[in-house]
């Protein structure tokens, strides 16, 4: 299975991501047993392969535990498509009739943990550098010129 991945950004060290995958399953039903107890009946499956279009879809979070290792928790749901056991036979080795067993729809849930290395020499994960910005000048009010008053005498 193809797989791809998108990272949505990273906040404080947590890295939210998304991916899906197609590809192709190739899925055996082996020692099929199908007990039919109202019957009181046995039958037994021939091994039986077959090969079908699967996909996955992907989400989860990581975190940057230090600038080279990164700690993940993911979800995958995967569609391995359809399954199919052999001819069934009885248990006394009859076999009127072509009778395989379909498994309809094979999916699987899954929670993953997982662990990622970087072993390059940049850091997979590097917060930004600081920036610093000059503080705009304070206000000051512009001086406000005045004519000189007359002279006067008081005489």
């Amino acid at each position: 299975m193809a797989n791809g991945y998108v990272d949505l950004g990273t906040w404080s060290g947590f890295t939210p991501f998304v991916g899906a995958g197609v590809g192709v399953a190739r899925n055996t039903i082996h020692s099929f047993l199908d007990v039919n107890t109202p019957n009181l009946g046995v039958a037994f499956g021939e091994t039986e392969s077959k090969w079908n279009f699967a996909w996955a879809l992907h989400a989860g979070i990581a975190y940057n535990v230090t600038r080279n290792v990164i700690i993940e928790l993911a979800y995958r749901y995967v569609d391995l498509g359809d399954a199919m056991s052999g001819d069934l036979t009885t248990y006394l080795g009859q076999n009127n009739v072509y009778n395989p067993e379909t498994f309809h729809n094979l999916t699987s849930h899954d929670v993953k943990i997982g662990l990622r290395f970087n072993f390059g020499s940049e850091a997979y994960y590097a917060p930004p550098p600081p920036q610093y910005y000059v503080p705009p000048p304070a206000y000051t009010p512009p001086p406000v010129y005045m004519p000189p008053a007359p002279l006067q005498s008081h005489g």
